[in-house]
């Protein structure tokens, strides 16, 4: 118990001292996009760390990449997702909404997720977390891309003078 404490304490310094860098730096320096793309590389890194060897001193270096991660990542994930797409900001609320709806669902897998991972063995199962993370990194890098943002908006929505409606 009193390791799971020293994790929980290490994990909360790495985001009190280092968030605030992270936040100064991100928009300004370094592309949103950029800052949430080596936010999970470095959760990648962390988990696959890990899943290698389940020592005490990888589970320390796991926690450490994971607050690193998550001090750049917090800051660059929110308002990456409120600037990816213009038209979508013009609906009141929605962009807020649906990125609480994904925050939401990401709590709920989470443990989910985790559970899987004990009952198949630790090693084994964070292994295979971190191979469906790195897919969807993946995913999200080829999502995200400009070209594909432009295409998916143009088929969604249609601009005209009135606003925005969605097309059938």
């Amino acid at each position: 118990p009193s390791n799971i404490g020293r994790g929980f304490l290490i994990y909360g310094l790495c985001i009190v001292y280092l968030g605030p860098i992270f936040s100064k730096l991100i928009g300004k320096q370094i592309s949103l996009r950029t800052a949430t793309i080596a936010s999970f590389i470095i959760c990648i890194a962390g988990f696959a760390i890990f899943s290698l060897n389940q020592g005490i001193v990888t589970l320390i270096a796991a926690i450490l990449f994971l607050g690193l991660s998550d001090s750049i990542g917090l800051v660059a994930q929110n308002s990456y997702f409120l600037t990816i797409n213009k038209s979508i900001q013009k609906i009141p609320g929605f962009a807020i909404s649906i990125f609480s709806i994904i925050k939401k669902f990401g709590q709920m897998l989470g443990p989910v997720l985790f559970s899987f991972a004990i009952t198949v063995g630790v090693g084994k199962g964070i292994g295979i977390i971190t191979a469906v993370f790195s897919v969807l990194v993946i995913v999200y890098l080829f999502i995200t891309s400009k070209k594909l943002i432009k295409e998916v908006s143009k088929m969604l929505f249609k601009f005209n003078k009135s606003g925005i409606e969605q097309t059938k």
